[in-house]
């Protein structure tokens, strides 16, 4: 990684030395370079991975106190503090990648969510729904589609259109099962915030329409006539 040889590692490190404060009265200029010499071969072999570049972002994190180590060098320029610091950098390189890796996979995400699907997705998506409710039906006899999505499709594409019969009976459907669940769910008086009961009316009277739907229906030829228009 040291493509302009030894030399620029060793500026680098004697530059780093003289910034760390390392005091220098009790050795002569030879020791010192032996020293520099010796340190530069220990960091190509060690971490032959970090460039010189990145060696002087080491530096500067290190001496505004940005990497999460001990980085006094109690007056010692020596491989241990060498490798304290740079371990600490890569350490420090690591979190930030992963960091915006993270941000990048959020973005990615987000973006997936808000794009449309196409009308063939959409209307995948709601044969797979009719057949999960209509299976839900066969066992159990009702269904809980919450968002009521069953039926604002059989009624936006007007498939269903149930009697007045129906509706007196999903009306009174609807405020039996809304009570049911308000007692169930949130008879602690200590809770406060209730479901809006109407809405939740609502919600167990449609579903029920879907229900009285469903107990004559060919599911098979009910889905071969579901076209792609239906969802443009």
């Amino acid at each position: 990684m040291y493509k302009d040889g030894i030399d620029n590692l060793i500026d680098t490190l004697a530059k780093w030395r003289w910034m760390s404060g390392i005091n220098t009265y009790n050795q002569d200029d030879n020791e010192v370079a032996r020293e520099l010499v010796l340190l530069s071969k220990f960091v190509i072999k060690n971490y032959p991975q970090i460039t010189i570049e990145e060696i002087d972002l080491a530096i500067d994190l290190s001496l505004t106190d940005k990497l999460d180590v001990d980085v006094r060098t109690f007056n010692s320029f020596s491989p241990m503090y060498v490798s304290r610091i740079l371990n600490g950098y890569i350490e420090h390189r690591r979190k930030l990648y992963n960091d915006i890796y993270s941000r990048k996979v959020r973005v990615d995400e987000i973006t997936e969510m808000e794009k449309k699907p196409t009308p063939k997705e959409q209307m995948d998506s709601t044969i797979d729904l009719i057949r999960h409710f209509y299976d839900k039906f066969k066992k159990d006899g009702f269904i809980d589609d919450v968002f009521n999505i069953l039926y604002n499709y059989f009624r936006r594409t007007k498939k269903i259109n149930p009697s007045k019969e129906v509706i007196d009976e999903a009306i009174k459907y609807g405020k039996i099962k809304s009570e049911e669940h308000i007692n169930s769910y949130f008879a602690d008086v200590l809770i406060k915030e209730r479901p809006n009961k109407k809405q939740m009316e609502n919600r167990y009277a449609r579903n029920y329409c879907v229900c009285k739907f469903f107990e004559n229906l060919n599911l098979e030829e009910f889905i071969s006539k579901i076209e792609i228009s239906e969802f443009e």
